[in-house]
């Protein structure tokens, strides 16, 4: 922990009153130094029509917000001309900041990288026709710079038998700045381009996905469902990789496009930056290789070099030595089956503070140490996220507390995290189907005495 800062802080907070007090609807009541973001939203926008759920049968959504630009996407399935309008809030009403028409690209997609926007605002958007609207999506633009107590959520494994999703629905109301998508958000099965729009087009289209994504915007990776199970270690044929790919970017608004590398970071002020990681498509298991080396230089580079108080690292598959729980089960398919790699990176995390993995794939809420008690990375935690809907894993229902596994869940959830720069502390809460929080647990988490 940086005392030297915190007691700074604590001097500007109270000879500046901006912020002191502010964010309680945001972290249980406790007055924060750094007002709380994205905050309490203002009253709604509204538009004249109603969602069009004909011609824009999955809504829309926003993704990878910087503080003057964000990408905003929908699907369109009618005919006529298609109008986008984003409005800010200047704190009192909301303003007209573009209205233009736009053209949908082959198969309906829409995609617009809208730049020139102010920071730290609010905004809504909508597409529409004569007929209805996309719905209306919200977000607000991360401030370029300064410390902020940020909210995010997370959440993976999306089966289609579990829909509409009520967990995501849930998340939709709680507030966040954005939400992680980490993975496995289809389940597919289809080795065609067409069939596997087919079965993202039955995901997004439920009322939890609508609803989650139109609440804020998504910094999205994938696993390996979008594409084949297990893909990356089975093998797959290059048609099904290549289909899989193409509906991803088809259907996530990431700035990244089909053909460019997935992994990439999302900066919110000095508070946090994301490092997106791809532990799916660079895959050599023959060659002892879970990323690509282009891939490990970027994020060890990317630590090295953030400046922000929070460094996440967004890996689909869990990031711990699960040795003491579950021994070698699927060991290839994690990144326990390859050491070398593994302990690069641990080795790379540790030399930082407030380095943390942010992951899902096993289908339960879970709280670990990377490594076990007197290792390198016994310092650094594991979040694993969701699932949003699917079978839970028992794991964490049947898990006895140890000095590395602390916190296990078997339930369906987003995870709410909140992330507070002057304790320096993540507050992690796993809210159920019904928008009550099951478990929560702030980190970093004390260290055993015997490790002290």
């Amino acid at each position: 922990m940086r005392i030297g800062r915190i007691f700074v802080d604590l001097t500007l907070c109270a000879a500046v009153l901006v912020g002191c007090g502010k964010g309680g609807d945001d972290t249980g009541g406790v007055p924060q130094a750094y007002p709380a973001f994205p905050g309490e939203p203002p009253e709604a926008w509204s538009v004249e029509l109603d969602w069009g759920e004909s011609d824009f049968p999955v809504g829309l959504q926003s993704g990878d917000p910087q503080s003057d630009s964000i990408v905003l996407w929908s699907r369109y399935a009618g005919s006529e001309p298609v109008e986008m309008r984003v409005v800010s809030h200047d704190g009192d009403d909301w303003t007209e900041v573009t209205r233009e028409e736009v053209t949908p690209g082959e198969g309906g997609f829409i995609y617009q990288v809208v730049e020139g926007l102010e920071e730290d605002t609010w905004h809504s958007f909508t597409f529409s026709d004569s007929q209805g609207t996309s719905g209306i999506g919200r977000f607000r633009t991360p401030p370029e710079s300064g410390l902020r107590t940020v909210t995010f959520g997370g959440v993976s494994c999306t089966k289609e038998s579990f829909a509409p999703f009520p967990a995501l629905t849930a998340g939709s109301s709680m507030g966040y700045a954005f939400t992680l998508l980490a993975g496995d958000q289809v389940y597919s099965y289809e080795d065609d381009l067409e069939g596997k729009r087919v079965e993202w087009e039955q995901n997004l289209s439920t009322s939890g996905y609508r609803d989650l994504l139109a609440s804020a915007p998504s910094i999205a990776t994938w696993d390996d469902h979008e594409v084949a199970n297990d893909w990356g270690t089975e093998s797959v044929s290059e048609q099904r990789i290549e289909s899989g790919k193409e509906a991803f970017f088809d259907y996530m608004a990431t700035r990244p496009r089909y053909g460019d590398n997935l992994y990439r970071s999302i900066r919110y002020s000095d508070t946090l930056e994301v490092f997106v990681l791809d532990v799916r498509s660079e895959r050599k298991p023959a060659l002892a290789q879970y990323i690509s080396p282009e891939q490990m230089d970027w994020v060890i580079d990317g630590l090295d070099a953030s400046t922000a108080v929070f460094k996440l690292v967004l890996t689909s598959v869990p990031f711990t030595d699960f040795e003491g729980l579950i021994g070698e089960v699927a060991v290839a398919d994690r990144w326990q089956g390859f050491p070398e790699q593994r302990t690069t990176l641990v080795e790379a995390a540790a030399r930082h503070e407030n380095v943390y993995f942010l992951s899902g794939d096993f289908h339960v809420g879970f709280i670990s140490r990377v490594e076990p008690l007197g290792d390198v990375g016994f310092t650094l935690y594991d979040i694993l996220m969701g699932p949003g809907g699917n079978s839970v894993n028992p794991i964490g229902d049947l898990l006895l507390e140890t000095d590395q596994f602390l916190l296990g869940i078997s339930a369906r959830n987003t995870t709410r995290i909140t992330a507070d720069p002057l304790t320096e502390t993540l507050f992690v809460e796993f809210v159920g189907e019904d928008g009550i929080t099951l478990e929560s647990m702030t980190l970093p988490a004390p260290i055993p005495q015997q490790a002290e």
